[in-house]
């Protein structure tokens, strides 16, 4: 996790409840804090497909209307509760709801960009950093960080 990100005073973690991919996010946030000298303070909303749920375009539960205003909602309600204004979007491939919403990584990934755009437009102020958690199998797993600017840099090379 970038140090420009204030970790000590806390995260307000989006992401996805899939017990098997979970504690590898989970402990991830939680070396970010210590290695920032603080004790973890990480307050979660965890749905199946994370950030994706976060994205207006997002297919996913779209018989249930725009599920992004209520995680916008949600997102504004825990920062005022817990006073932290870093976010964190994740999402993790294979994801199984994205899966049955035939979302591939690149469009995962555009997804959590919408993402972040939407947080920044309706919560002022805020940091939020974007992290892809990749399970390669066999016990590797590994986490990018993805910046917006090198992500829309990657898709006008295409």
């Amino acid at each position: 996790i970038p140090e420009r990100l204030n970790v000590a005073e806390g995260v307000i973690l989006v992401c996805c409840a899939d017990g098997d991919q979970f504690d590898k996010v989970m402990d991830h946030m939680r070396d970010a804090s210590t290695a920032a000298g603080a004790k973890p303070r990480i307050h979660t909303l965890a749905n199946h497909g994370g950030a994706l749920l976060v994205s207006p375009d997002c297919p996913l539960f779209h018989e249930f209307g725009k599920i992004s205003g209520f995680m916008v909602t949600q997102l504004t309600q825990a920062r005022a509760m817990k006073e932290i204004d870093t976010i964190v979007l994740s999402v993790h491939a294979p994801c199984g709801a994205a899966g049955m919403a035939h979302i591939n990584v690149v469009e995962l990934i555009g997804h959590m960009m919408q993402a972040k755009n939407l947080v920044k437009e309706s919560l002022h102020g805020v940091k939020v950093l974007c992290v892809l958690f990749v399970d390669f199998g066999g016990g590797d797993k590994q986490s990018f960080t993805i910046a917006r600017k090198d992500w829309y840099r990657f898709l006008q090379s295409l």
